[in-house]
């Protein structure tokens, strides 16, 4: 297991909140925390390395951090 962060965003760009978790990838943390967001914009970091970008809406993820063509997700 990993362990993740997935901070929440308010509409001035702020980090508003935060859930630290563990997930066996990256697959599993992105579908955590696309549950627990509820449609807020948010980030998804495993400690220095960000993972995901979600925009405000409920749904599916929509912004890579990097071009998923570039790596793999675990």
């Amino acid at each position: 297991m990993s362990a993740y962060r997935l901070y929440l965003v308010d509409a001035a760009g702020r980090f508003a909140g935060s859930d630290a978790f563990e997930a066996e990838n990256d697959r599993e943390a992105m579908a955590w925390a696309e549950a627990q967001r509820e449609g807020q914009a948010a980030e998804l970091w495993q400690a220095d390395r960000q993972v995901w970008i979600f925009d405000g809406e409920p749904a599916a993820p929509s912004k890579p951090f990097r071009d998923a063509e570039e790596r793999k997700l675990n």
